[in-house]
């Protein structure tokens, strides 16, 4: 038995174009929805609510029509509500064909009648033949199309819109030639593409669905094919819906940022700025834009004439800034315009040399040259440098762990930019209690999980958190660690933009008796006692995000410099200061007549003090270096500017002099505080508040520190990277500070100003502190004060060295170029009193001079001091995790 099934639907779509069925006549069919998600009738009968994945949530519910149970229904073709059939014997097929169209006559108009008056159920029409012919179906099939016809001619479905997932949008069931027009006249297709395309059933859905949501295009055809995810394809037919993406070029753009950054939600700042969202390039704008790399290419353009590449411009406009964004057919009829302009009409020349252009016979094929070895090795090395950058891409670009919890820190800075995740989605966080305020009917605690010194506010209340009685007994107190799952919605409350609605809630781990840290601030001076719980505390987390960032500033600025970094050894023979202040390393007891022969290195061994001569060496063969790591000083010092174990960064540059170190250790202070300042600024502000109010505490109870900041922290910050260091030398410094002493401005526990002399650490601070009033770097000290490696001058009274100093910081930075020469370098040394046996023990050093040597030169930073001055703390044992210093090395 062969059957012939039809299913009529109707659409308000304006779009239409008409075809012959079964060559008889024709009829208007629908192409395209123009309503925003709008399902065609007669689609899934009973779909089934699934939660939107991902962040974006629809915003507009569809209306179905119902049956008055509560369960949404609409007709489908495997319903069959009013069903006409007829068998015959395949002898009387003449019979069968002139009473089929009878039937189909009656059950039109039955149809027609129903339609206006029922509209929960519209009759499907079946009919079943016995042997007919093709011809008798086909006739069938066209009268039940006039059906139809007739029928959406007296009735109007009332539009029906649902911003759901792409993948529950219902797509109407369509013939082959109907799907074939959509994707010709609505997605822009040609017929041999249109046909290619219907082979691929998983392409033509896809398409079919984004036209119901967001209407069909060239753009939107690219944005399906283009487009690895339906998460994608529906957040970039949105953009298009919406006109924020316009051009292939936007779309382009877009495509490339979501391979690096897929978790974008709409609306996301960076992602519209990358994609030129809300540009507008006016025509104006094109015309400046086309005369200007017109100007810059006018002697090829005038020389060439028509034979100038004009493809050329055109792929260096929609590469530059801005104008890219622009219409690229604008663009190319302005090029037009404007050359036209410049070389007038085209002369018998221009068309001749054109013709020849063309009919130009094309050289007769010489045979191949045979490569050269070096060509072949190029090209070798070439394949297998394109297959390692592909391997390695696809594996930097790929990533199996994901986080079970959010980041509550990137939450609020989401909110601050309007982006607050959708209320229906559950969120999970994790993190310590800082607060928790229990007012019977709702619990309010602050929870923070040491992303940013702002805790998330969770709200927990019986009738979201059936946990609450039982998280409740637990008695979790300041310090415990929770698990909270719940909804984010914008915080009434003041001073947070977003809070968490509990729907469950529960305690990972419980806080002890004894818990040192209490709810109240502690001063640092206090938690230096518990260095392994301190970081539980707002000032403290701080601080370390804050050396997180710096380290990571450091590595970058040197990095994208071409600088190599280079691990030097903490077990070391030498010591590279020359002040013997060294920890001495043995694997038996240490005793002061050590034959250090029969120790395990056979020689002494001390923890190094820098890393300085180790990574000169290899800058002699890498040119621009740099080690950053651990260094030791058995310095028995008790004071605020010092450890025993602290980190340094030691950049080394060949062929380089003094000019060239200060210019780059400028460079490259200012870079770690902007770093900082641009990814740490809630840190900041928190550090900011936190020193004026123990300002206001110490000053009400008398105990104010003489040892301040001047100013605030995001004030002093700014005002070093806006403006140039001061530079002035020794010797000028030196009369400065005499003269202040002299007029009686300034007084230092060392009234004694004398050239030669080492300035103390007060006498530093007074220059950057009160004489500049901003970083100066003091150049040529005495060489008789400086280090053996150090280049002298002319006259040898100063060395070609340098330190930056710091308000209140003092010395951070000190440098010198090294002395390139090996019979100076060695003379230098015994000046410095070292023995032969010592200059013997560093041949490895010396000998840089000997074999290739040539001017260079270095700088360190004390690291901890750079974060004394971008965390405005007082005390360098507060900026590192665990102080090492006279009497303590606690954990």
């Amino acid at each position: 038995m062969s059957a012939v099934s039809y299913m009529a639907w109707d659409s308000t779509s304006t779009l239409t174009s008409a075809y012959t069925i079964a060559g008889h006549s024709q009829r208007s069919i629908p192409l395209i929805s123009t309503r925003t998600s709008a399902a065609p009738p007669f689609t899934s009968v009973r779909p089934t609510m699934s939660t939107p994945r991902g962040l974006y949530t629809p915003d507009i519910a569809r209306d179905r029509l119902s049956d008055g149970t509560g369960t949404t229904s609409l007709p489908h073709p495997g319903e069959l509500h009013s069903t006409v059939n007829v068998n015959m014997e395949s002898s009387r097929s003449n019979f069968v064909f002139a009473t089929a169209m009878a039937i189909m006559g009656i059950g039109g108009v039955i149809i027609g009648r129903l339609s206006k008056t029922q509209k929960s159920a519209m009759p499907f029409v079946e009919v079943d033949l016995a042997g007919g012919s093709q011809e008798s179906i086909a006739m069938c099939a066209y009268q039940s199309q006039i059906g139809r016809a007739q029928r959406a001619a007296r009735s109007q479905r009332q539009s029906v819109t649902c911003a759901s997932s792409l993948s529950d949008i219902q797509v109407p069931e369509l013939t082959v030639e109907e799907k074939k027009a959509i994707l010709m006249q609505g997605f822009g297709l040609n017929d041999k593409g249109a046909t290619d395309a219907l082979k691929n059933e998983e392409l033509v859905d896809t398409l079919l669905r984004l036209n119901e949501k967001f209407g069909a295009s060239k753009l939107i055809y690219a944005a399906a094919t283009k487009g690895t995810t339906d998460e994608h394809r529906e957040l970039l037919g949105q953009y298009i819906k919406e006109e924020k993406i316009k051009s292939a070029n936007q779309l382009d753009s877009a495509l490339n940022f979501l391979k690096e950054k897929p978790n974008v939600v709409f609306g996301d700042a960076e992602f519209e700025h990358e994609t030129g969202v809300g540009i507008e390039v006016s025509e104006d704008d094109i015309v400046k834009y086309v005369s200007e790399i017109i100007e810059s290419n006018k002697a090829e353009i005038v020389e060439d004439r028509y034979q100038f590449n004009v493809g050329l411009l055109l792929a260096a406009l929609r590469k530059t800034d801005y104008i890219k964004w622009g219409d690229p057919q604008k663009m190319k009829a302005e090029l037009d315009k404007q050359i036209l302009a410049l070389l007038g009409p085209k002369t018998a020349e221009d068309n001749a040399a054109g013709k020849k252009k063309k009919e130009k016979a094309k050289p007769a094929a010489e045979k191949p040259k045979k490569q050269s070895a070096a060509d072949l090795a190029a090209q070798q090395e070439a394949e297998v440098k394109a297959a390692l950058a592909k391997a390695a891409e696809d594996v930097l670009n790929s990533f199996l762990y994901k986080p079970r919890c959010a980041r509550i820190q990137t939450m609020i800075d989401e909110a601050s930019k309007g982006n607050i995740p959708d209320e229906k989605q559950d969120i999970k966080v994790a993190g310590w209690i800082r607060t928790l305020r229990d007012q019977v009917k709702f619990m309010f605690v602050e929870l923070n999980d040491g992303s940013g010194p702002t805790g998330l506010q969770i709200v927990v209340t019986p009738e979201m958190c059936p946990g609450m009685e039982a998280f409740r007994e637990t008695r979790a107190a300041y310090g415990a660690c929770i698990e909270v799952t719940g909804v984010i919605v914008k915080s009434v409350g003041k001073g947070q933009l977003i809070e968490m609605q509990a729907k469950e809630i529960k305690v990972l781990g419980e806080v002890g008796e004894g818990f040192p840290l209490a709810k109240t601030a502690l001063p640092v001076e206090v938690l230096r006692m518990y260095p392994h719980l301190r970081v539980r505390t707002n000032v403290m987390a701080c601080v370390m995000r804050i050396r997180n960032a710096a380290s990571f500033a450091i590595h970058k600025f040197f990095q994208e410099r071409n600088f190599q970094y280079v691990h030097t050894p903490i077990l070391t023979s030498n010591d590279c200061e020359g002040a013997g202040e060294c920890f001495s390393v043995t694997s038996g007891a240490l005793s002061e007549d050590m034959d250090w022969s029969k120790e395990f290195f056979a020689s002494k061994a001390m923890l190094t003090v820098s890393g300085q001569l180790n990574v000169e060496t290899y800058a002699a063969g890498l040119t621009n270096v740099y080690t950053f790591g651990p260094t030791f000083r058995a310095e028995n010092s008790n004071t605020t500017r010092h450890l025993a174990e602290f980190w340094m960064v030691e950049p080394e540059m060949w062929f380089s002099d003094l000019d060239d170190l200060m210019n780059v250790a400028e460079d490259f202070l200012k870079y770690c505080i902007a770093y900082i300042m641009k990814e740490c600024p809630a840190e900041l502000l928190y550090l900011e508040q936190y020193h004026e109010r123990v300002e206001k505490e110490q000053a009400s109870e008398g105990k104010a520190d003489a040892r301040k900041y001047e100013g605030k922290l995001t004030e002093r910050l700014m005002g070093i990277v806006a403006q140039p260091f001061g530079r002035v030398t020794y010797t000028e410094a030196i009369d400065l500070l005499k003269k202040e002493v002299e007029s009686g401005r300034a007084q230092f526990a060392e009234p004694n100003i004398e050239w030669g002399m080492d300035m103390a650490s007060e006498h530093e601070r007074y220059l950057a502190e009160v004489m500049f009033k901003r970083p100066v770097i003091v150049t040529n000290y005495p060489a008789k004060i400086k280090s053996f490696y150090m280049k002298q001058s002319e006259d040898g009274s100063t060395v070609q060295g340098m330190d930056i100093l710091c308000p209140t910081i003092g010395e951070i930075i000190g440098g010198s170029a090294r002395e390139d020469n090996f019979d100076r370098l060695v003379a230098l040394a015994k000046e410095k009193g070292m023995s032969d046996k010592d200059i013997e023990s560093l041949s490895w050093y010396t000998d840089l001079r000997k074999y290739g040597s040539a001017p260079h030169g270095g700088f360190g930073l004390g690291f901890e001091r750079l974060l004394l001055l971008c965390t405005g703390m007082l005390n360098i044992r507060d900026v590192i995790p665990f102080p090492r210093y006279p009497g303590n090395i606690q954990c």
